[in-house]
């Protein structure tokens, strides 16, 4: 069974196109002074559109007479309540209370219109409440005037506030500390608040717009529906409540919309009922002055824009969210809203700003991201974006991470570090290090994933040497046989000779010429045909000495054999062998190997190093250039292990005057090796002691004080003898 959900948005906008003019019975102000109690200081209309005949009014205006404040007088609302059915509030006329805000008075109304051409209230020490008293009604508060209210108390139910006129309210309670501008004021009550395109309604300094009568966070007691076509501003302390018992509040942002969060938006209390924001498309939610986003409790459509800005980031909850393929988050520093957020295909998160900061650690998935940040920004883990990256302004710098984008559109900036995408064709990577752009052209032979990182500074093996202050690591995934590949790199990372640059590529043991095609003048190295992929720089050939093909050990006897072959050799002068058993750091040099200097061809080589010890060894090969410097290029390990049987040699033989004596068991015992002369006299007892199988024992036998011809080396152990004849040459 398939589920239809339809969503239908009926969109309420009241437009004011109407002309007022003076009816027969309407009160008109006669001069400046006070409301007064009397109607001394008012006319009432005789003629349709004039005030040329009025006549002296005998009492105030009550709840069925329209109020006209008539250009040219300031009527002062010295005490509360005063009534009218609609209020007109002419050019160049002032209407307040002689109150502050904190006892504020008011002016009830039983009519649809309060229009204000001239001043009403205009700030807080002169504001002036309105109070609605008739259900079922529109009342529109229009005009092009000056309108600073105290505060809006709609009296009655199924009653909608449309703000045609940009109005300010001022209420924050008698103590000042906080309280409800516009709110609703009984339980069970239906108000709907709309305000209209190019309109603004700015609430005060702590004067909420609440579901509540007064406060800020307590669950709302009836209905509330604000729709926003213009803008809504809220100041310092000013939150918006939208927390309900029973009851269900909507906040529809509609296109051209704006609602600015000076202070806290509340939808983060629910009893029953519902709480949902809907910011369609062309519609934005802007965060401000560390407001808050309690919304944990909202089911939120975002069609438009949410902008957290410098809103509060300990608190930046937006409920059960979905942000579709055309809404937005925008985030000018690294905390993401919290909530179960969905973004559909096509969604896109912005970061922007002018100080740098790394991009949160999640979420790690995008389907569109843009970033519209002139100082940059860094990332704390890796990032894929599946749809489209935008990169309008600002550079993305990876560190050890990856960026991976297939869709990217550069408008200003580039990628400092690690770029992968999906290679189906050429394409251009816009990396670069941080002192420039050097963008990697790759074309790539069959398709796949290829990924391009760059690295500040001197590849760390040839720091010393006259290479591109920078290097890179070229990757390419399954799919891609070969590529060819164009480095740009910045001429001023240029050291030493640049007529003699070539591309080398490091394998992690040892460096190959790769024969690129250098463009000085346009600062690019090509490479056709790579098949072989890594670490790669450029250098002059001298700088990038040897290619070590390969390195092994055999043990050979006693003594292990090494071999290993070259690929080039540039002014190469020798080979230096060390040796070190596994796990000690004490390092032995044995022999050198004179190298070929300067080859193309491949060049192998052999070295043998005798009378080895039983155990684990590490040889490690040292190239020496012909000025004398050097690098480590190969290393490898090998076992050497004493046949478990009875073995006595010595060497050299003949000797003069000093030999080497090597002797093996084959079962563990004492031993003693003896040396006799010609005639069977003892000449020296070289070892007396225990002995194991399996380890070859060498001792050193000097003939320094006896005199050249024929001696007998004897060994002895377990029963068994071993006689060896030495020759001594003097």
């Amino acid at each position: 069974m398939k589920n239809v959900y339809i969503f239908l948005t009926f969109m309420l906008i009241i437009t004011i196109s109407i002309t007022y003019g003076q009816q027969v019975g309407d009160y008109g102000s006669a001069g400046s002074g006070n409301w007064g109690t009397t109607g001394t200081n008012w006319v009432v209309c005789q003629t349709e559109g004039t005030w040329a005949d009025a006549i002296p009014a005998s009492t105030n205006p009550d709840s069925l007479n329209n109020v006209w404040i008539r250009s040219g007088h300031t009527i002062i609302v010295e005490q509360s309540p005063k009534y009218c059915k609609n209020l007109f509030v002419e050019n160049g006329a002032q209407l307040y209370a002689n109150s502050t805000v904190l006892s504020p008075r008011y002016v009830r109304s039983t009519g649809s219109v309060i229009n204000v051409d001239g001043i009403i209230g205009k700030h807080d020490s002169m504001a002036l409440g309105l109070y609605f008293l008739n259900p079922n009604r529109t009342i529109t508060i229009t005009g092009n005037g000056d309108i600073g209210l105290s505060r809006i108390q709609c009296q009655a139910t199924n009653q909608t506030i449309v703000i045609d006129a940009n109005v300010t309210l001022y209420f924050a309670g008698s103590g000042g500390s906080g309280s409800t501008g516009l709110y609703i004021t009984n339980s069970g009550y239906n108000l709907t608040v709309i305000i209209n395109s190019n309109k603004t309604l700015t609430m005060g300094p702590n004067s909420y717009l609440s579901t509540h009568y007064s406060s800020a966070t307590n669950n709302g007691i009836g209905n509330l529906t604000l729709n926003v076509y213009g803008t809504l501003t809220t100041s310092s302390g000013a939150h918006i409540n939208l927390n309900q018992s029973s009851y269900n509040s909507i906040l529809n942002v509609y296109n051209g919309g704006i609602v600015k969060l000076g202070a806290n938006l509340n939808a983060n209390n629910l009893s029953s009922g519902s709480i949902n924001i809907n910011v369609h498309d062309g519609g934005r939610i802007i965060g401000l002055n560390g407001s808050a986003f309690n919304a944990d409790k909202a089911v939120i459509l975002v069609k438009g824009v949410i902008d957290f800005g410098n809103s509060s980031t300990s608190t930046r909850n937006i409920g059960t969210a979905t942000v579709d393929t055309i809404g937005r988050l925008r985030l000018q520093d690294n905390t993401f809203p919290t909530g179960t957020i969905t973004f559909n295909t096509g969604a896109t998160v912005e970061y922007y700003g002018s100080t740098s900061y790394a991009l949160p650690t999640s979420p790690t998935t995008y389907s569109r991201l843009q970033i519209n940040n002139n100082a940059g920004v860094s990332l704390a883990s890796d990032i894929t974006v599946t749809n489209l990256f935008t990169l309008s302004m600002g550079n993305v710098t990876t560190g050890q991470y990856t960026l991976t984008a297939n869709s990217i559109n550069y408008i200003q900036g580039y990628v400092i570090g690690a770029l992968k995408t999906t290679l189906t064709s050429a394409k251009s990577f816009l990396v670069g290090v941080t002192s420039s752009m050097t963008p990697v052209i790759v074309q790539p032979v069959g398709s796949g994933e290829f990924t391009v990182r760059t690295h500040e500074g001197k590849h760390p093996n040839r720091e010393s040497e006259n290479v591109l202050g920078m290097y890179w690591t070229l990757q390419a995934g399954p799919g891609i046989s070969s590529a060819t590949v164009t480095l740009n790199y910045p001429q001023e990372l240029v050291n030493g000779n640049e007529a003699s640059y070539d591309v080398g590529f490091w394998n992690g043991s040892n460096w190959s010429m790769k024969g690129a095609t250098i463009d000085a003048e346009n600062n690019t190295a090509t490479m056709i045909g790579l098949t072989t992929f890594g670490e790669f720089t450029l250098g002059e050939g001298e700088a990038l000495p040897v290619e070590l093909t390969s390195f092994t050990a055999s043990q050979s006897g006693n003594g292990a054999v090494l071999r290993w072959s070259t690929a080039t050799e540039v002014n190469s002068a020798y080979f230096e062998i060390l040796r070190r058993r596994s796990g000690s750091n004490e390092v032995m040099s044995v022999g050198k190997v004179q190298s070929k200097g300067n080859s193309n061809t491949p060049t192998e080589y052999t070295y043998t190093d005798k009378g080895v010890g039983s155990g684990r060894y590490v040889y490690e090969l040292k190239e020496v250039d012909v000025d004398g410097t050097s690098e480590m290029v190969g290393g490898v390990e090998v076992e050497i292990v004493a046949p478990k049987e009875l073995t006595l040699g010595n060497y050299p033989n003949p000797f003069n005057p000093q030999t080497n004596v090597e002797f093996t068991v084959s079962a563990d015992g004492n031993a003693v090796v003896k040396v006799y002369n010609i005639i069977g006299q003892e000449v020296s007892t070289l070892y007396r002691g225990g002995v194991k199988a399996g380890e070859y024992y060498r001792l050193t036998f000097d003939g320094q004080r006896l005199t050249s011809g024929i001696y007998y080396l004897v060994l002895e152990t377990n029963g068994q003898r071993v006689v060896k004849k030495m020759l001594l040459m003097k």
